[in-house]
């Protein structure tokens, strides 16, 4: 009978250990949990969604998609030099959904890297608008989808393109440009169609169709060689609120050419500066300011500068920090 007792209050106490030690795993995992957990953000303001007119609208999609393709740029500081994310934040503020969800999804204060542990809503709602008609959702899914589910395939997946695709032809002015650098990149490739695509986008204010631009009339790709256009749509490009490095260095590249005397293929025998037409700035270069003057690229340089003095301010402030 003793020896019984003596099993059964062994089984008792290690059934209660087990107990135990479920329950302290348990209670660590929960605890681990809501450590981790990213706060609730504030709910949006569809009441300000409504009220946006459709011409706010469409500058607040222009300034959001320019921000959003730069994303991953990397700057010397690891920061931003401009404050990239408070743009888009004033945009989410002001009743632009995506903006809202872009930065749920992505930290545009370091990088625009991918938060960590995203809540799968916010990508189902850009997915839910795409699928409405919402043109610019579908832009959307189409720069970001990659980095959200952590796959980057050499070929977009068929929902990706089809959301270029429809983007593009429902005249969004980033996805015009991307459509024309995929679909007209493939063989047999078409460089007259790639430009005219990028074309559209850069008239709608695209920063990085304005920069391809440049750089198509630049080489004469797809466009009659064109060194006046090409300077003039990297200015285009350079005088929009933008503290992407890439749009800057393009347009350092082709003022070095522009500049290049002994570059024979650019410039033969050249003798002097060279001269270009030039255009009046927010125009899309179709207004011509004055013909046959000389070349000077001190817009370029002034923006250089005031970017240089950005960064300086910067790293002396991270110096000066404990």
């Amino acid at each position: 009978m003793a020896g019984r007792q003596s099993k059964d209050f062994k089984v008792f106490f290690i059934t209660m250990k087990l107990i135990q030690y479920v329950l302290g795993v348990w209670l660590v995992a929960l605890f681990c949990s809501a450590c981790s957990a990213q706060p609730e953000p504030p709910p949006f303001n569809y009441e300000k969604a409504k009220a946006l007119t459709p011409e706010r609208r469409a500058q607040m999609d222009v300034a959001f998609f320019n921000d959003l393709v730069y994303k991953s740029s990397n700057t010397l500081s690891q920061r931003d030099s401009q404050p990239r994310g408070e743009r888009i934040h004033a945009l989410a503020e002001e009743g632009f959904e995506l903006a809202y969800l872009a930065e749920q999804i992505f930290n545009f204060h370091f990088m625009g890297v991918k938060r960590p542990r995203v809540n799968q809503k916010w990508w189902a709602r850009a997915q839910q608008l795409a699928a409405a008609g919402d043109a610019s959702a579908s832009c959307f899914i189409w720069a970001v989808e990659p980095d959200v589910l952590d796959d980057h395939p050499e070929v977009p997946s068929a929902t990706r393109l089809a959301a270029l695709e429809r983007a593009a032809m429902q005249g969004h002015p980033q996805c015009m440009g991307s459509w024309g650098n995929w679909h007209y990149s493939q063989d047999p490739a078409d460089p007259a169609q790639r430009a005219a695509w990028n074309l559209k986008g850069a008239e709608k204010s695209c920063l990085q169709c304005q920069s391809s631009m440049a750089f198509l009339y630049w080489k004469g790709n797809g466009v009659p060689k064109d060194l006046s256009k090409a300077w003039c749509w990297a200015n285009e490009a350079m005088m929009q609120k933008t503290d992407a490095l890439q749009v800057f260095s393009d347009a350092e590249d082709i003022a070095r050419a522009i500049w290049n005397r002994n570059d024979p293929e650019t410039y033969p025998n050249q003798k002097e500066r060279p001269r270009l037409t030039l255009y009046q700035p927010n125009t899309h270069c179709q207004v011509v300011q004055q013909r046959d003057v000389l070349f000077e690229p001190e817009p370029l340089q002034r923006i250089l500068n005031a970017h240089d003095d950005a960064m300086l301010a910067i790293l002396k402030e991270r110096k000066n920090s404990p």
